[in-house]
């Protein structure tokens, strides 16, 4: 019996896999519950499009960079007392490989935060561990 190839999830839009919940958040307050399921998720497409579109010149050099590392997972963590997003590639048994850190989204996704994170994955990428992490590996 031929072996399955298990294929890697990896961040492919890290607005929409990243912060979903951000953007779900800013459209419930917008529409509060009278939106059914589906058309909640429709409008949380249509704002992550727009916040894409709005910024397409930081969205794809951030996403340039999650892409050339392949990181295949996150989770939200503290570091140093700053809540922020743990980004990890995990290779064979569950070892990291890379480790980088984001900043968490307080309210809104602006434009000036997207430039934070661009800002915060490239001094990662060119060696820096901007959160004096321990768990920090550059890649």
């Amino acid at each position: 019996m031929a072996k399955k190839e298990k294929k890697e999830q990896y961040i492919s839009n890290y607005v929409r896999d990243i912060y979903a919940d951000n953007v779900a958040s800013m459209v419930y307050r917008k529409f509060g519950s009278s939106l059914s399921d589906k058309d909640r998720e429709e409008k949380v497409n249509e704002q992550i499009e727009k916040i894409r579109l709005g910024n397409v010149r930081v969205f794809e050099q951030t996403q340039e960079i999650f892409d050339e590392i392949k990181f295949n997972a996150y989770m939200p963590v503290t570091v140093n007392g700053k809540s922020c997003y743990k980004l990890m590639k995990i290779g064979h048994f569950r070892k990291v490989h890379v480790c980088y850190f984001i900043s968490k989204a307080k309210n809104d996704l602006s434009a000036e935060f997207l430039e934070q994170i661009l800002n915060e994955v490239q001094r990662q990428h060119d060696g820096e561990n901007v959160f004096g992490s321990p768990d920090y590996k550059e890649a």
